[in-house]
């Protein structure tokens, strides 16, 4: 059965009910050690000390390998009930629901407490008590007002990543509607036996072959200073080198010149890579 002690702490001159973390991450069963995951959870979470919770250095007589300890002190946290409940609920799973609950229910029995010590309260106090509620109030409305400010933070950052990505989509779009009379040409190609050099397949990639050629190098699909294909590419069938004959007019005889010709599987291969996928 969970059952945690809750004792009260000055906050700010003020007096608030905790827990001590160190028994709550005991109750919650978590694997990490306590001093790792309560500074985990603070930073995290952006929980703020004096508000959120105080720590109290307290002397061991055997530290344990789980304590936060200085020559025999280990630093206690103890938290409000608003960060114990929030905590349990970020653990996400059964201990985290059942330890939640039980802080919710030692609320209600809080405030029935204070109600029955409220009822039988002289009238000469009842003014003092109705302005330690009004503080308690207010400090109630900062901790949720820290805790949206949380929330709105993360969703702010989600809603950035949205942007980012739709405007890919649009770039993407942009460019295949430019490119869309040329799709003909490329679809023609890929349905065809034949080989294109690099000059030709820049132009239908939209791009020169100077730009296309030095993106094949610094992809390692063309060895670096050369025209040539890397041998993965050869063996995969991407590309193919091809002995093309030219007249050598100064030394006047027949000679024949490398050259690498781009494939129709190929050229599908590279086309997701240059353009779709903006490698």
């Amino acid at each position: 059965m969970f059952e945690i002690d809750i004792t009260s702490k000055t906050f700010n001159n003020e007096k608030i009910n905790t827990v001590n973390a160190r028994e709550l991450h005991e109750q919650l069963q978590v694997t990490s050690k306590f001093a790792d995951w309560i500074v985990r959870r603070i930073q995290k979470y952006g929980f703020i000390e004096n508000q959120d919770f105080v720590k109290v250095s307290q002397k061991r007589e055997t530290p344990s390998q789980n304590w936060e300890t200085s020559k025999g002190y280990a630093i206690d946290y103890f938290i409000t009930i608003d960060m114990a409940k929030e905590l349990c609920m970020v653990e996400n799973n059964e201990n985290g629901r059942i330890a939640r609950q039980y802080f919710i229910e030692k609320e209600k029995e809080l405030r029935q407490l204070q109600l029955g010590h409220n009822s039988n309260t002289p009238a000469t106090t009842s003014t003092n008590d109705l302005i330690g509620m009004l503080k308690n109030a207010l400090v109630q409305l900062e901790n949720n007002k820290e805790q949206l400010d949380r929330y709105n933070q993360i969703i702010n950052a989600k809603d950035e990543q949205l942007e980012v990505q739709e405007k890919q989509l649009e770039n993407q779009e942009k460019q295949l509607l430019e490119m869309s009379p040329k799709a003909k040409i490329c679809n023609d190609f890929l349905n065809s036996n034949q080989q294109l050099n690099c000059t030709t397949v820049a132009k239908m990639l939209g791009t020169s072959v100077v730009k296309f050629n030095n993106w094949l190098r610094e992809k390692g699909y063309m060895f670096a200073k050369s025209t040539l294909p890397s041998a993965e590419m050869i063996e995969k069938g991407y590309m193919i080198v091809k002995n093309i004959p030219y007249y050598d007019y100064q030394n006047q005889e027949n000679k024949f010149n490398k050259q690498t010709f781009i494939t129709p599987k190929g050229f599908e291969f590279l086309q997701h890579k240059y353009i779709i996928k903006g490698e």
